[in-house]
């Protein structure tokens, strides 16, 4: 664990007016660690103050946030723990908020949501955006509006993961292959599913229906502990509580939601499906005989105008994150009442582009976007650095990276934060649960970005259009050793491929950045762009070997995946398969000489020249989801 040893005079401040012990229920002295409240129900006594920072939201000590799920108000710490300032939030419709224990539970209109994101990190806050759940009677399915196959009976007198007896239905089937299921009248459009489910008797097969129309299989899935069905890790989803099935989300027409029973006397119980008209699942939204929508949840946190922040802007850490576009993380308006965001442009599953968007005077961006490996479930460690000499740098995970001169004017008097959300609307409010916000100057929210995460935890995956997954999204490499290895730990698998690598771009990526970062395991997969470029295999070992070397110094785990067969892609040639293979030998070499496992990949080639499996890739060279979920086996029985 960091420690600091910080040689400034403190002292008691009175916090909000208000905010006392009994009164209106909302105390500042609410548990925290290690700060410590005073005797007096109105003042914090900063005692170890996390940091001098401008503003801080939910640090990981925990101050200023009450428990999980709880009405105990949330505040914003500004001066290093010196003063807290309660979040104004807003929501107008009551939502549900997943404890870490995965229990549901259902908070009232106008209370924040405060949960963890994922398995072991600090609470944070949940924005998300408005949505509606078209799915009626989604919790009782004995209601005339699912439809049961002949010998599917379905009764509402389950307990449901809420809790709560009678909340959810157990669906029996009497004969083999029986269907509950439910009809969405929709034209064109983005469409997710989403349902709790588990199993109540019986081994047999157990499907769930997704947005095309097919059937999907759950059953390896499938115990008698409630698991959410989603396309994408969402919130909710710590600890493996998620199943997982891409085609849950798509375009389509007339969705239908439900479940097949293959088993005659299986059952399982079902609460809380869910349709919406978006590509990702959002938290459960009870409906009856109607549809019925949650709207997008709204919180600020009002900054005294005497700081002036000289130019760093640091997003310690925001949870979760589902797919959307341009959803802001932070708005910071400055004393002229423009507002200046920070914020995620386009992101996807496990490789998203990290966007810090600063306006200066008005509301035209001066900023830039840059592409960066992050892990599955969500941007960590994101931070937004302008230093006083005016020289823009993107961070995440611990790195920063300079862009050059960037023209970000300082952001004098600072007046408020807007917490996951936009001004003046709600369109592009941040989805997931962000913690650990960090706006200050100079060096201060630098050190927080070491300590968010466990150390010798988490698996990075460095490569090129392979890890990539560019022709599979969002069934890439990564995101299947997520789903069957590292999610039960609550490790994280972080893609850093980038399309068009070679061997010198990867080491490029370690040596500016990833060697710094909190990483247990190295898996190493490029080289076919050299190849390919007509680079031989001693060319390309060059620049392999000290990154290989590197990582094993520091303790990592070092996992090289040998170069897969190629035989059947447009731009294979005899001599660039000899520099192929000759490479595999180098790599299988090293992988003997350090104890080390070197996954071989020709399992998955056939024929002379050796070619990918058809039912692998549609192009010869990239890994289809078939391909990648037997890349990801290999990969898994290296131990990752």
């Amino acid at each position: 664990m960091r420690r600091w040893l910080v040689v400034v005079a403190l002292s008691s401040v009175t916090a909000l007016a208000g905010f006392s012990g009994n009164g209106g229920g909302l105390t500042p002295c609410i548990p925290c660690a290690p700060c410590a409240c005073s005797a007096d129900a109105g003042t914090v006594d900063a005692g170890t103050p996390y940091q001098y920072a401008l503003f801080e939201f939910a640090p990981p000590t925990g101050l200023g946030m009450p428990a999980e799920c709880s009405d105990g108000g949330v505040f914003g710490v500004i001066d290093g723990g010196q003063t807290m300032v309660a979040l104004t939030f807003t929501r107008a419709s009551s939502a549900w908020c997943t404890k870490a224990d995965y229990s549901l539970v259902e908070v009232p209109a106008g209370q924040p949501r405060v949960m963890p994101g994922r398995t072991g990190a600090p609470l944070g806050l949940l924005v998300e955006y408005a949505a509606q759940n078209d799915v009626l009677q989604n919790s009782d399915l004995s209601q005339a509006v699912w439809t049961k196959s002949g010998s599917m009976a379905c009764v509402k007198n389950a307990i449901g993961p809420d809790g709560v007896a009678s909340s959810a239905s157990t669906c029996t089937a009497s004969a083999v292959a029986q269907t509950v299921t439910q009809a969405i009248v929709r034209a064109p459009a983005a469409n997710s599913t989403s349902a709790y489910v588990r199993r109540r008797t019986g081994t047999g097969v157990v499907e769930t229906l997704d947005v095309s129309g097919s059937y999907q299989a759950i059953t390896s899935s499938l115990t008698t502990d409630w698991k959410r069905i989603v396309c994408l890790d969402t919130e909710g989803c710590m600890g493996g509580r998620c199943i997982v099935v891409p085609t849950m989300c798509a375009t389509s027409t007339n969705p239908s939601v439900g479940f097949r029973l293959t088993t005659s006397g299986d059952a399982i119980e079902i609460a809380m499906a869910q349709n919406e008209a978006q590509l990702l699942n959002t938290s459960p939204i009870a409906t009856a005989a109607v549809a019925a929508s949650r709207v997008a949840d709204l919180a600020q946190v009002a900054l005294s105008a005497s700081p002036v922040v000289v130019g760093s802007y640091g997003l310690s850490t925001v949870q979760s994150a589902t797919l959307g576009t341009n959803r802001y993380t932070l708005q910071i308006r400055n004393g002229s009442g423009h507002w200046n965001s920070i914020y995620t442009a386009a992101p996807t599953i496990d490789n998203q582009n990290v966007g810090c968007e600063f306006s200066t005077g008005s509301y035209q961006s001066v900023g830039l976007a840059w592409s960066v490996g992050i892990p599955l479930g969500g941007v960590s460690r994101l931070a937004c650095v302008a230093p006083t000499d005016l020289t823009k740098k993107f961070c995440s995970n611990g790195a920063c990276n300079s862009a050059g001169a960037a023209g970000v004017a300082q952001l004098a008097s600072p007046s408020a934060v807007q917490i996951g959300g936009v001004s003046g609307g709600t369109a592009n409010n941040w989805q997931g649960v962000i913690s650990q916000v960090c706006i200050g100057t100079g060096s201060e929210c630098d050190e927080h970005r070491g300590d968010i995460y466990p150390a010798d935890l988490h698996i990075v995956w460095l490569g090129d259009s392979i890890t990539a997954g560019n022709n599979s999204a969002p069934s890439k490499p990564t995101l299947q050793l997520y789903e069957t290895y590292a999610r039960a730990s609550s490790r994280m698998v972080i893609n850093d491929g980038i399309a068009g690598n070679t061997s010198l771009g990867m080491a490029n990526q370690y040596f500016d950045g990833l060697v710094l970062q909190p990483y247990r395991t190295l898996i190493w997969l490029g080289g076919i762009n050299d190849v390919m470029l007509g680079g031989t295999a001693v060319s390309t070992w060059f620049y392999t070997k000290p990154v290989l070397d590197d990582a094993l110094s520091r303790g990592w785990r070092v996992i090289p995946v040998l170069l897969l067969p190629w035989g059947s892609f447009a731009g294979w040639s005899a001599p660039k398969e000899a520099e192929r293979v000759a490479y595999n030998v180098l790599l299988q070499a090293w992988c003997i000489a350090n104890s080390m496992p070197c996954v071989d990949t020709d399992s998955m080639g056939s024929g002379s020249p050796l070619a990918l499996l058809a039912g692998y890739t549609a192009d010869g060279l990239h890994p289809n989801a078939a391909g990648n979920a037997a890349l990801s086996s290999l990969v898994e029985a290296a131990n990752p």
